[in-house]
């Protein structure tokens, strides 16, 4: 559906020798914006028809079809209806501009100059042309958009965060012929995300849809630098900025579509980390992707470490009988200490529960998960420097149900062939504790990112 503006004409009326003339006319002139837009410059695809709401509608006649003499003053109204009393026997130029709560954005001043304010981004706007002329009564105008919609299309995984958008803008807008004029200034906008994104390359996830970013464009395609930069929420330091040439045009969209970041957010201490691979400072399970850990060693690339298990081991003894089983002393290595134990000849479940506790749970096999005893380096990393990382982590188990770390916890550094490492996690101390003795156990993985 297209809109239009209507013209109805009602004149004053003279007696001359028994003939009727009509000099001055009154004449009503409805202007409706047009409601669609294509896809992008040189396509023949149109968008979905949407609503356009405008609250500003300026008018300037004009005597003479260059647009130089212009008749009366420029009008206004709220609501696209003009009436104005013209001479049938000569015609009329019309320009006609509309916009919603722009005043601040655009001074219009002269519709073959709209200028765009200092320092103001712009907004959706519409403009037309309309020639009035002898004892027309209606005429059909549409009002297309003065303006390009630029449509930020994410084709990968993108969290929440911000993306800020450079460009140049000519600041002037000509309603006589379409075009833009004046030394370009630039201007940036900021689209922000409150929620992570997932698109594809055939399935785009728009970003900015309630978000617009408008450019004041001709009516002919030219291109425009947007140069672009994004910062996730809350982990890492904005991304390096790149830059995207696409065409703009006025009533068009332009479609910039990519992967806007190829950073991998940074894990800290006490983020969670989930089922697939991937981790947050806040809690975002889900029953397909739930909670497995909390993140307590955070390696120099940012996006590998360890995870400590959401529950504990209660009451359980490293093992029934003293041996010494060769390969399970490294006081660094808890993976390669629990693969001596269960590769140990006499080794059984039963025999050896702290170990048989924590590799237990790889029977749900989590890609890059492999769960283990810790060695004693490895639970005194969970302790941290003055108990920073274990009260961290201590505060995150606590939000999302978890069992706290406790005091006491199993190693799988042995120490001989009665005892092994035992470790207070509350002080950071260690003690030789017989293998048949009974506390508590805690499993712990290493991780890579899947971010």
């Amino acid at each position: 559906m297209f809109a239009v503006a209507t013209i109805f004409a009602s004149c004053t009326k003279e007696e001359n020798g028994g003939e009727q003339i009509a000099d001055d006319c009154k004449v009503t002139i409805s202007a409706v914006p047009e409601v669609s837009m294509a896809n992008e410059p040189g396509t023949k695809s149109v968008q979905t028809r949407g609503t356009a709401t405008c609250n500003r509608y300026i008018i300037e006649l004009y005597a003479d079809a260059g647009y130089n003499t212009m008749v009366d003053t420029q009008q206004s109204t709220t609501d696209g209806n003009f009436t104005i009393t013209l001479d049938r026997t000569k015609t009329y130029y019309a320009l006609l501009w509309a916009d919603n709560n722009a005043s601040a954005i655009y001074d219009i001043t002269s519709l073959k100059a709209v200028k765009l304010k200092t320092g103001q981004l712009p907004a959706e706007a519409f403009y037309g042309r309309l020639t009035i002329a002898g004892n027309q009564a209606n005429y059909d105008v549409s009002l297309k958009r003065a303006v390009a919609k630029v449509n930020l299309n994410e084709t990968g995984n993108l969290p929440k965060g911000s993306v800020t958008v450079k460009y140049n803008q000519q600041p002037a807008f000509n309603v006589v012929d379409g075009t833009t004029s004046g030394i370009a200034a630039n201007l940036t906008a900021t689209v922000t995300t409150t929620a992570d994104f997932t698109g594809t390359k055939t399935v785009p996830v728009t970003l900015n849809t309630d978000q617009p970013i408008y450019v004041l464009a001709s009516n002919t395609a030219g291109n425009v630098d947007f140069t672009l930069q994004y910062k996730d929420a809350t982990e890492i330091s904005a991304e390096t900025e790149f830059t995207v040439t696409a065409p703009v045009q006025a009533n068009y969209n332009t479609n910039i579509k990519g992967h806007f970041t190829t950073v991998v957010p940074i894990a800290k201490v006490g983020d969670f980390y989930y089922k697939n691979g991937t981790w947050s400072s806040t809690n975002k399970a889900t029953a397909d992707n739930p909670i497995i850990g909390v993140v307590f060693v955070v390696n120099a690339d940012g996006k590998s470490g360890k995870i400590v298990s959401l529950d504990s081991g209660i009451y359980i003894a490293w093992s029934s009988e003293e041996v010494l089983i060769p390969g399970a002393d490294s006081k660094t290595d808890g993976e390669a200490n629990t693969a001596a134990i269960t590769s140990y000849s006499g080794y059984s479940p039963g025999k050896y529960p702290a170990v048989a506790w924590c590799v237990a749970k790889n029977t749900q096999a989590i890609a890059g998960i492999n769960w283990y005893l810790p060695a004693r380096d490895e639970l005194a990393a969970l302790y941290g420097t003055g108990g920073s990382v274990k009260n961290t982590v201590n505060q995150a188990l606590a939000k999302v149900g978890g069992m706290t770390l406790g005091i006491f916890l199993w190693t799988s550094t042995q120490l001989g062939y009665n005892g092994a490492s035992f470790f207070n996690i509350e002080s950071n101390y260690e003690l030789n504790m017989g293998k048949t003795a009974k506390d508590n156990v805690r499993a712990i993985s290493a991780f890579k990112s899947n971010n």
